[in-house]
């Protein structure tokens, strides 16, 4: 028999110690799903396999599962009260159900010294233990606070706090009400210690956080020192790969067993995005030491509506349980004396670098299956992508003849070949037959199948080509390349093939070319005025208008560069130029 059990069909195993094995490697490698089922197996021959129904507890607490969670919870305390009721006692404080679990603490047939040390205490800790070992306070002014709050803010009106009970253990329960400038105050001066939860109502955030832990087993022996060395040489490694990728992260020591890398955002970025991204980096840098692991955040991709998602305890506040404050250090692991200045000065990442960066993941995707290079932390239930923004699939088997689709007929299309040169070169290079590089596919694929109409119109184009090509099965959603990225693609220089595309700011996106469509929709929400054809006619004049005078700015900048200008002068000498206008040129006045 082979000795990892994983490699043998697992429906094939029937021996509970060869399940268990399974579904631990299972979780390790990030097939959750796999894990699920094989603990599952196993309850169903014994409902009381105590290793079986903790691991799957734990693994559902991970999924945000809370209720499936804590039923699993009590199942093992129905078989050791006391270790099973500290994990049931420890989730309901963290779903702020203080009152149900002392209750539950009441109902247990254990003596009362016993419930005594069961009972959490509530933003409360043994204030003269920290003051020994607590480093000094950061020193932070209230407008530090209020920006301190903005960076990390999670959750709309909600946020965690830290509890710990008298044998020692810690956990976080929700408060609802908002993080605050005033609570940030409170958790630097170690009055509280604050956390939030990562994913924001609309499925956003507004930061990242890779979270490099060493294994509880590891940090219980003899060699935790050395342990803690290695999750710090590989949180310096994911420091290094994120910077690859023009990522530039905050790096701090949690003040209990490991180290947080965190990337912010100047404005909210879809969380499976940010959860994808933040897979790829841990992928990149390679695997983990034995004694290390590597939690993502957002945790989830997706929160329910009446849930909150997994939380993060928030930087440079005290750790309860070991009672050290967190310490930002520097892209080497160490410690940074001015851990206010790090916050203050923090950069925050443009969305159109990381839409640039997770363009690129899902052009490198070859699989299809949704996760990067295998790995996958979210529930069986969730996917990377939500039910309305599908992964583009591509896929030979769904080749159609689109017999009633004609590019000619294609409206959408039509007017972006009218207004992007880019993206007409390549549709009219595509259909004369000459050969497309990878870049310019790339750069076709991932505009035009935005589109209504968009596997239509790429399949069309790209099975041009002898058919070589892998059609688009579905319509792509979420966001388009952006122009700066098609360049990259195409190798374009600055204005080369008439690339000057300007684009309106309240629009409200990255530059792209979909923008382009804007216009066509408002003469589509216009058909129902009473004359929407002045309304069509005064759009494209207007267009008109404006790819003139981009000219015309193209044409000063040029002229203004190749002449010399005479220091008695605007700048311009006595150049005169010509204003383009729909009747003619007339002198600049």
């Amino acid at each position: 028999m082979p000795a990892n059990p994983t490699e043998k069909n697992v429906n094939e195993i029937t021996s509970s110690d060869q399940l268990l094995s399974a579904a631990q490697k299972a979780e390790e490698e990030g097939r959750l799903a796999d894990a699920v089922s094989l603990y599952n197996r196993i309850l169903t021959a014994n409902g009381s396999n105590k290793i079986a129904l903790r691991s799957l507890a734990l693994l559902r607490k991970d999924m945000g599962m809370t209720d499936e969670a804590l039923r699993l919870f009590k199942a093992v305390a129905q078989i050791d009260p006391i270790a099973g009721a500290k994990d049931v006692v420890a989730i309901l404080m963290e779903s702020d159900k203080a009152q149900e679990a002392k209750l539950y603490i009441e109902s247990l047939k254990i003596d009362d010294q016993q419930k005594e040390a069961l009972l959490p205490l509530n933003d409360s800790h043994d204030h003269d233990e920290a003051d020994s070992v607590v480093d000094a306070t950061p020193d932070f002014t209230d407008t530090d606070a209020v920006i301190f709050a903005d960076l990390f803010s999670g959750r709309e009106g909600v946020h965690a706090r830290q509890w710990r009970a008298p044998d020692g253990r810690c956990g976080y329960a929700p408060v609802h009400a908002p993080l605050t400038g005033a609570l940030v105050r409170q958790h630097l001066l170690g009055e509280i210690t604050a956390g939030v939860y990562v994913v924001r109502k609309d499925n956003q955030t507004m930061f990242m956080a890779l979270d490099v832990d060493v294994s509880q087993d590891a940090l219980q022996m003899d060699n935790s020192t050395e342990a803690l060395l290695k999750a710090r040489a590989f949180a310096v490694q994911l420091n290094h790969e994120s910077q690859k990728r023009g990522l530039a992260p905050l790096m701090e020591f949690s003040g209990y067993k490991g180290y947080h890398l965190w990337f912010l955002f100047d404005e909210p970025w879809p969380a499976h995005k940010a959860r994808r991204l933040a897979m790829s980096i841990v992928q990149g840098s390679g695997p983990a030491p034995a004694t290390v692991h590597v939690d993502l955040f957002p945790a989830q991709s997706y929160v329910k509506k009446e849930g909150l998602g997994n939380l993060i305890k928030l930087p440079l506040g005290i750790h309860l349980f070991s009672g050290l404050r967190s310490k930002m250090v520097d892209e080497n692991g160490d410690p940074l004396a001015d851990g206010a200045r790090c916050i203050r000065e923090a950069r925050r990442h443009s969305i159109e670098l990381l839409e640039d960066l997770y363009v690129d993941l899902r052009i490198s995707d070859k699989d299809g299956s949704g996760s990067i290079n295998g790995y996958s932390g979210d529930s069986p239930d969730e996917t990377e992508t939500s039910p309305h923004e599908p992964e583009p699939v591509h896929c030979r088997s769904q080749i159609s003849t689109y017999d009633d689709y004609t590019l000619d007929n294609d409206e959408e299309l039509a007017w972006l070949m009218a207004r992007c040169p880019v993206i007409a070169f390549l549709a009219n290079k595509s259909l004369s037959g000459a050969s497309l590089t990878h870049g310019e596919k790339t750069a076709l694929t991932y505009t035009i199948g935005h589109l209504s109409c968009g596997p239509e119109a790429v399949n069309l184009l790209l099975c041009n080509h002898t058919g070589e090509q892998i059609p688009l099965k579905s319509r792509l959603r979420g966001n388009p390349a952006s122009c700066k990225k098609i360049r990259q693609h195409l190798a374009l220089a600055p204005g080369e093939l008439n690339c000057m595309c300007t684009f309106d700011s309240t629009l409200g996106a990255y530059p792209h070319p979909l923008l382009h469509l804007a216009a066509l929709r408002a003469m589509r929400d216009g058909e129902h005025l009473e004359n929407p054809n002045a309304l069509r006619e005064n759009i494209l004049r207007l267009e008109s208008e404006m790819q003139r005078l981009k000219l015309y700015e193209k044409q000063l900048q040029s002229k203004a560069a190749q002449k010399e200008r005479p220091a008695s002068h605007d700048g311009f000498g006595d150049m005169q130029f010509m204003l383009p206008t729909t009747d003619g040129t007339v002198p600049e006045a």
